[in-house]
């Protein structure tokens, strides 16, 4: 079991830029932030990425390849994500920093 990811949490490139999730709905709120699911980060942009001279900057999510739960999902088929997610970007990867809720957990 890990804790879900929410809104409340920060998630960065690994330029320092930040994702900048669409939510799709707040059906499943955590302390008052939503719960993101893989639709809400699936081609999501990246604000602020400030890479190496000879890299392009991160602009958006590609690929989500962990930290989906198997078990809660949002509207029966949109797969929350935990604390652990991370994945790929047009130019780099990303992930969600720091410990984030406690209150809710899911595998």
């Amino acid at each position: 079991m890990a804790p879900v990811l929410t809104e409340a949490e920060t998630i960065t490139c690994s330029h320092q830029g930040t994702v900048v999730a669409k939510i799709h709905s707040r059906a499943l709120v955590v302390a008052g932030a939503a719960v993101l699911t893989k639709a809400d980060l699936q081609e999501a942009r990246i604000d602020g990425c400030k890479p190496p001279p000879s890299v392009p900057p991160c602009a958006s999510v590609l690929t989500i390849d962990d930290g989906v739960s198997g078990k809660l999902f949002r509207g029966g088929d949109d797969p929350v994500l935990l604390v652990n997610a991370k994945g790929t970007t047009n130019s780099g990867t990303w992930q969600a920093v720091g410990p984030g809720q406690t209150k809710l957990e899911a595998q």
